[in-house]
């Protein structure tokens, strides 16, 4: 039985004269590792921050039998200035590190890797609309890892509007009127959710948020720690 579906290259070891185990992020069957047959005609469409249309047989010990280059790829779009490199491989880095091979996860985290993916990077505009891309995606993944944020309400009153903070404790969302005085404590609430565009500040301070959750609930309890690119995409809005 074929099994045929797509995904992101994350990462390529070579594994014999004319094999590599290249791993990919699929949207249907979690990361999975697969060894590939490299020929002249294959040989540039397997790069690391490609997307692919792979198929392959259940039975087969994951051995490719097809591999093609999707048109909208990654490793042309993202690519072509320095901030996109450093996005890009911050966003594989953090997947290397934080999913599981094999477990099933939501359509939702894979599509939120699609958006970020197929965008060009232009102008600092662009990138910052990436850069909130790229927040929703960490958002996702915490949910998806079984760590969700409670973002949509105050966790005191209920009340779904002027929601001005975070606790770095539970990751409850709740208003001014109830987390003033504990505010040096708090995160502040990302600009980014309340439909208001991000600065450079704005994106910065959701990071570093999101960092501490992945890091508290999916890389500590595992003895792993943030990627160095992922750090880096944070030390770039300070500059």
């Amino acid at each position: 039985m074929f099994i045929e579906d797509e995904g992101l290259i994350i990462n390529i070891v070579k594994y014999a004269d004319n094999k590599k185990i290249i791993k990919v992020f699929t949207a249907n069957n979690g990361m999975r590792s697969f060894v590939i047959r490299f020929s002249k005609k294959n040989h540039n469409t397997a790069q690391i921050g490609s997307l692919i249309n792979i198929q392959w047989r259940n039975n087969t010990k994951n051995l490719i039998f097809a591999l093609h280059e999707q048109k909208q790829s990654a490793i042309h779009n993202i690519i072509q200035n320095y901030h996109g490199i450093i996005l890009l491989n911050a966003l594989i880095d953090i997947l290397n590190t934080t999913i599981v091979e094999q477990n099933i996860h939501r359509d939702s985290l894979y599509k939120s890797i699609k958006q970020i993916l197929n965008s060009n990077i232009d102008n600092d505009h662009d990138y910052y609309k990436q850069l909130v891309n790229y927040c929703n995606f960490e958002i996702i993944l915490l949910k998806d890892s079984g760590y969700a944020l409670s973002l949509d309400k105050c966790a005191v009153s209920g009340s779904t509007t002027g929601l001005k903070y975070i606790s770095p404790k539970s990751g409850c969302a709740v208003t001014e009127k109830f987390g003033r005085p504990y505010k040096d404590k708090l995160f502040t609430y990302p600009v980014i959710l309340q439909g208001i565009e991000a600065d450079a500040d704005n994106i910065k301070e959701t990071l570093i948020m999101l960092r501490y959750f992945i890091t508290k609930q999916i890389l500590q309890p595992n003895n792993k720690q943030i990627p160095k690119n992922r750090l880096i995409l944070e030390q770039l809005l300070a500059i």
